[in-house]
């Protein structure tokens, strides 16, 4: 009954810290696997020859009798439990402080406490089977005092201050280890942030603009573009006009504001040959005029390419997707860079 007891007791402060950071949904599934876990190995460190039986086994010699003192073989069993779990027990019954207190004289959880305590005493009932009455009865005021005043015996040779002490340093090495691993982790990490954010640099702001902003194409050009290209059908940079008039070669790409120093913002401007289209009485020959607009803003800038389509610089003031109206020959069109 006592092994049932620690059993269900041992589970429920497992399942209620699992609890505490998930969802409770799966806590019944939880808490059987646990309870069957924990049985499983309670039987495999069974000791060999160990058999469970109702009959006492008859003892040579006297009945003992209820003048016995049971603290005669405390002190000895005490001293093969490891000094958290005595630190524990003389702190709750030697000291009688709460669970709380306890806790936070030993920097640790409630749910630590209690399960220290559980193991502290059932280890006391499988080494000394005979003091069985007087672990069993450490909940009664009779059972607390002697639990108490054994504990204080064992102090003589261990104190109590030199059990919370070692229990102390050893809970201060595992958090001071924790916070080493967990800063080196973040330095790690901050370098390798650091590392991508210069690697990944890239001087000038590119003028590309949002993703939605033109559609630029790697392709072969149609075949009224070819004219200079060898071989014709090599794939090239290219973005067409809105009403597919205008046709702009990026030799410069990417296309930066202001300026990158390593590349120009070169421009190749073919018109489409459309000589029924336009304005007729338009002269067929004159500059490429090119009224640049960034949305959002006032800034509208104007650009000229000397002689009409062909090879240009387009150097705009700020980055951005910039939306321009191209007039040649009497012809209009709209693009987006």
């Amino acid at each position: 009954q006592h092994s049932a007891e620690d059993l269900v007791q041992a589970t429920l402060c497992t399942a209620v810290a699992w609890w505490r950071v998930r969802s409770p949904a799966g806590g019944r599934a939880y808490a059987r696997r646990v309870m069957h876990r924990r049985q499983v190995s309670r039987w495999r460190n069974r000791r060999p020859g160990e058999r469970l039986d109702t009959d006492k086994p008859e003892r040579a010699g006297p009945e003992p009798s209820s003048t016995v003192d049971p603290r005669l073989g405390l002190p000895q069993a005490l001293s093969r439990l490891t000094p958290r779990q005595r630190a524990v027990l003389v702190l709750r019954f030697s000291d009688d402080l709460s669970v709380e207190h306890t806790a936070q004289v030993l920097c640790c959880s409630r749910d630590t406490v209690t399960n220290d305590t559980n193991l502290a005493l059932r280890r006391l009932r499988d080494t000394a089977p005979d003091l069985a009455a007087l672990v069993d009865g450490e909940v009664s005021d009779h059972g607390h005092h002697l639990l108490g005043d054994a504990l204080r015996q064992v102090a003589e040779q261990a104190t109590p201050l030199d059990l919370v002490e070692r229990v102390r340093r050893g809970t201060r090495r595992r958090r001071t280890r924790r916070a080493a691993v967990a800063g080196s982790t973040l330095a790690i990490v901050a370098a390798v942030v650091i590392w991508w954010a210069v690697t990944r640099s890239p001087g000038p702001v590119a003028a590309s603009g949002p993703a939605t902003c033109g559609a630029p194409v790697t392709t072969p050009l149609p075949t009224w573009a070819r004219s200079g290209f060898s071989p014709p059908d090599i794939p090239v940079l290219h973005e067409l006009s809105n009403r597919g008039m205008m046709l702009a070669v990026l030799f410069g790409n990417p296309l930066t504001a202001p300026p990158a120093t390593d590349h120009n913002n070169k421009v190749l401007w073919v018109s489409k040959p459309a000589p029924a289209e336009g304005d007729p009485t338009a002269p067929h020959h004159g500059d490429l005029e090119i009224t640049a607009h960034l949305p959002g803003s006032n800034l509208t800038v104007q650009r000229q390419v000397i002689g009409g389509p062909g090879p240009s610089y387009i150097n705009l003031p700020r980055p951005g997707c910039w939306q321009l109206t191209l007039s040649w020959f009497g012809h209009h069109d709209t693009m987006d860079l």
